[in-house]
């Protein structure tokens, strides 16, 4: 049996084998390369697509603060109007003025004193809310906490003003006797007189400040 005999040059035969295998890896840096500009392209458009998920997710969200914010001005609004209204409600309530005849009835004396002008008035001024005052009638409360007692409330101030003549200087005092009789007055305070000789009468002005809390509407 004759011995085997490779009449191929080792050189060639190992550049044979060193050009397969460089092909091999030129074909396997190619697809890498195909495979790393895929994998790059799909994360690109992956990435935009989210950054554009999170632009719009961003964009309803500050939506939704600011429907939210809207929402909110509009209900504080809402309860200021409210509070406001009330107390318009109790400022323009006749009982109080209706309550204002019988009292000046009850004090007046029968062709002693004569009005010639008489007005009712009733006003509100906002002040700090005391505990004291916090269960009274002519307080009304603007605090939506009322539990601590914080808060501001309006103070009803009910009073009315006098322009008169009385007969003489005692049927005067008597009225304002009258008056200070009647609990639903806490102050009477004239502001000037002057005797009318020729007439024989006295010319008043007077303020009298009612108890709120009786004459409540």
């Amino acid at each position: 049996m004759m011995a085997e005999i490779d009449l191929i040059p080792r050189d060639y035969h190992n550049r044979v084998v060193l050009y397969d295998w460089g092909r091999r890896l030129t074909v396997a840096l190619a697809v890498f390369m195909v495979l790393s500009v895929a994998i790059y392209i799909a994360l690109d458009v992956a990435n935009r697509k989210l950054s554009e998920n999170v632009a719009l997710l961003q964009n309803k969200q500050q939506s939704i603060v600011q429907d939210r914010d809207a929402l909110r001005e509009v209900s504080e609004n809402r309860e200021q109007y409210q509070r406001k209204w009330e107390l318009l409600k109790n400022l323009r309530n006749s009982t109080a003025a209706a309550r204002m005849f019988v009292i000046i009835d009850r004090a007046i004396s029968a062709g002693d004193v004569w009005f010639l002008n008489w007005e009712f008035r009733r006003s509100g001024a906002i002040t700090e809310l005391l505990p004291e005052s916090a269960g009274t009638g002519y307080f009304i409360v603007l605090s939506d906490n009322n539990d601590n007692g914080d808060g501001e409330v309006w103070e009803i101030n009910t009073r009315m003003t006098i322009k008169g003549q009385a007969s003489d200087h005692s049927a005067l005092s008597r009225f304002v006797r009258h008056l200070y009789e009647q609990p639903e007055v806490k102050d009477v305070r004239i502001l000037n007189t002057s005797l009318v000789k020729t007439a024989r009468v006295v010319n008043f002005d007077m303020v009298v400040t009612v108890n709120g809390e009786l004459v409540a509407g």
